[in-house]
């Protein structure tokens, strides 16, 4: 067995290696370096020489992040990224139930099952047990209006 002959098989550990970092990272990056060892391996088979698979490792690669990089990345992000919400902005429209009535001085409100310090959107009195929806979150307090 010549060297020629095993040398696909570094090829493929390569190409696992960058799976399996590609797994641990984002960004599509290291799946470009393995689809360039997987044709550099399948270019071993074919008996040229270390020369060229060095080229089609290269090449493979470089045209996987020109062209399959950007469509994956395309498919894989969010197109409404800036307006996900995420912890306590994720309350911002939600409703919830009245707990301690809200004055002027504030209130409680629950909102599954978590019983938050509230203040009413424009100062009025809401009373014990009424519907309110979220406006506004400052800090741990939260702005409501009555629905």
């Amino acid at each position: 067995m010549n060297g020629l002959e095993i040398l696909w098989q570094y090829w493929m550990i390569v190409a696992i290696l960058c799976v399996v970092i590609e797994i641990l990272t984002v960004g599509f990056a290291f799946m470009c370096f393995a689809i360039g060892a997987i044709a550099a391996a399948l270019v071993t088979f074919c008996g040229l020489s270390f020369d060229m698979q060095l080229l089609t490792f290269g090449v493979v690669t470089l045209l996987s992040f020109f062209f399959i990089r950007p469509m994956m990345l395309k498919i894989t992000q969010r197109k409404d990224k800036e307006k996900a919400k995420s912890n306590a902005d994720a309350l911002i429209g939600r409703r919830g139930i009245v707990d301690e009535e809200i004055t002027e001085l504030g209130g409680r409100v629950v909102i599954d099952g978590d019983n938050w310090k509230a203040v009413s959107e424009n100062g009025e009195r809401i009373p014990k047990s009424a519907t309110v929806e979220i406006t506004e979150i400052n800090s741990i307090i939260i702005t409501v209006k009555k629905i």
